[in-house]
């Protein structure tokens, strides 16, 4: 049934409230300790407890009980069991992505962990029902099997929006920090509707249907007394292809598919691979060398003396690749914003190959070797209107400074990892340092807040994050590697006055990031990357040791 106006603002403020029962704080020197109200253990029953006050300080029990607390609370809404779910379920991804060092790739872990064995969930949610708190959750237990760094997308949208609801319960008078953010929500939502995982009748599309409505809601609440300036959203209307469908084509179970894409990423990262080896730079004796094969000049200006294209240097070389790469890519029928972003981690790590260009702006690079070469002009497709700059040109923010240079050493080890599959049958001996040096590299990325505060940067790395798992998923358990798992990737508002109005948004300390040298090949950098981790360490010990002196 639909909710009332009336009973959203309720229902949103119970789930304030509920959040307010157990949480973690962090002290000036780094250290945190979990605080948390008495309540919270009521619902904690686990073996021989007896239930009340045995949830032991355990973060994880916690958010167990804390799940039953909510779903008590929700249902005098009489809610479908389903919408009755996807709250508990939303409010259960928040919270654990609070505290993320959890080991779980999927909330299915936590539900086989603290659900099943919580014996509370075996009771009924009413007296004349036969449904228990454990019949909601397994309502919607395809929400569960998503994996947890796809679901932890809605962490930051859902927790604007009940922050939004309860500053209009405090003073809906006041409608300046509400608008910060309801404009801080539309992006957020943007950038989720824009999603290839945006498939009709998928789960991930019915969540982002509640949180819209729920946003129009309130900014409906709003229009009624004054003249409402929220940004408006887009109306959703997912893509036309069935969630069998794509598993179908991407060989996966239709609940997997919505934590994994329709096509092969394996095969997609051969195809950097390819263009890698098409140009570059080597050492001989002692110098850097350039090299290139003759299918990368395609693209480059015509020259009268070759009667064809021709690179006459590494830039024209790389502006070539580009194209080379858009062309190689098309096939796999990625979302136009997906396409640029792979093709910009491409010719960031190309131009860091090289001594000379490593310091390139991309921006500069922009203007003199895309805008300048005439092959950018023509169309990707012929059946439609968009040319290859008008693909960069969508992620063209990516190219405004050099944060994106942060990106080229774990995009590099991706590569190799990707690549090893087809070429090293000791996969898991030749590969397990190159993983957990990616994994070092992923969270350092995941706690530098120059990354994480800004939308295009968080959503390339929830793309390392989602091809990295895909190759966990569906290569280290068939090989048994035991190939770390990564953290959900955090969450941060896009302005430092949103994160100071909103509380209980995450806030990250800034690390130093420490610069990383050129490498030479996709093909051959396995001793490289050992040579440049052991001198980041010497180099982080190093500075300790100054400090203590």
């Amino acid at each position: 049934m639909e909710e009332s106006s009336d009973n959203l603002m309720d229902l949103y403020k119970d789930i304030y409230t509920i959040e307010d029962y157990f949480w973690e704080e962090e002290d000036k020197t780094g250290a945190t300790s979990l605080k948390y109200k008495d309540q919270i253990h009521n619902y904690c029953h686990y073996e021989n407890d007896s239930g009340n006050g045995n949830c032991h300080n355990d973060y994880l029990k916690m958010a167990s009980s804390g799940v039953i607390h909510l779903l008590e609370a929700l249902k005098k809404y009489n809610l479908e069991y389903d919408k009755l779910a996807e709250y508990a379920i939303l409010w259960l991804s928040y919270k654990l992505n609070q505290k993320p060092n959890n080991n779980f790739t999927k909330l299915n872990d936590f539900y086989d962990n603290y659900i099943e064995k919580n014996n509370y969930y075996n009771k009924k949610i009413n007296s004349d029902d036969n449904t228990t708190y454990k019949d909601i959750i397994y309502k919607k237990k395809d929400l569960m099997n998503m994996n947890i760094n796809e679901i932890s997308k809605f962490n930051r949208p859902f927790n604007i929006l009940f922050q939004m609801y309860h500053k209009y319960h405090v003073e809906n008078w006041n409608y300046e920090p509400n608008l910060t953010y309801a404009k801080a929500f539309a992006e957020e939502f943007e950038q989720l509707y824009n999603d290839f995982k945006n498939i009709e009748g998928s789960p991930y599309t019915q969540i982002l249907s509640t949180l819209s409505n729920d946003y129009d809601n309130l900014k409906n609440k709003y229009s009624k007394d004054i003249s409402c300036n929220f940004p408006s959203l887009s109306i959703i209307e997912p893509k036309k292809i069935s969630v069998e469908n794509s598993a179908e084509h991407s060989g996966l179970s239709s609940v997997e598919t919505l934590g994994q894409t329709s096509y092969s990423i394996k095969d997609l990262y051969s195809e950097f691979n390819k263009i890698d080896g098409e140009f570059g730079v080597t050492m001989q004796n002692g110098r850097t060398v350039e090299f290139s094969n003759e299918s990368i000049n395609r693209y480059c200006p015509y020259n009268s003396t070759y009667k064809n294209g021709y690179c006459i240097n590494y830039l024209q070389s790389a502006s070539s690749g580009v194209i080379h790469l858009l062309e190689a890519l098309k096939k796999y029928n990625l979302e136009y914003d997906k396409l640029a972003e792979y093709v910009i981690l491409l010719l960031s790590y190309k131009l860091n190959q090289h001594p000379e260009y490593s310091r390139t702006k991309l921006n500069n690079f922009y203007t003199q070797y895309i805008e300048k070469n005439d092959d950018y002009n023509k169309k990707i497709n012929s059946d439609d209107s968009l040319t290859y700059k008008d693909i960069i040109y969508k992620k063209k923010d990516l190219m405004d400074n050099n944060e994106i240079s942060k990106f080229n050493y774990p995009f590099s080890i991706l590569c190799t990892l990707y690549n090893g599959i087809k070429t090293n049958n000791r996969y898991c001996t030749k590969y397990s340092s190159s993983a957990n040096i990616f994994v070092d590299e992923f969270e350092q990325l995941n706690n530098d807040s120059s990354i994480i505060g800004n939308a295009s940067y968080r959503k390339l790395l929830s793309t390392l994050s989602d091809d990295y798992n895909n190759l966990i998923n569906n290569y280290d358990n068939i090989k048994s590697c035991d190939f770390p798992t990564l953290s959900p990737v955090k969450t941060s508002l896009t302005s430092s006055i949103a994160s100071k109005l909103i509380p209980g948004l995450s806030t990250f300390a800034i690390p130093t990031f420490l610069g990383i040298a050129y490498k030479y090949s996709l093909f051959g950098i396995d001793k490289l990357f050992q040579r440049q981790y052991i001198r980041k360490k010497l180099k982080k010990i190093t500075k300790k040791m100054k400090l203590n002196i």
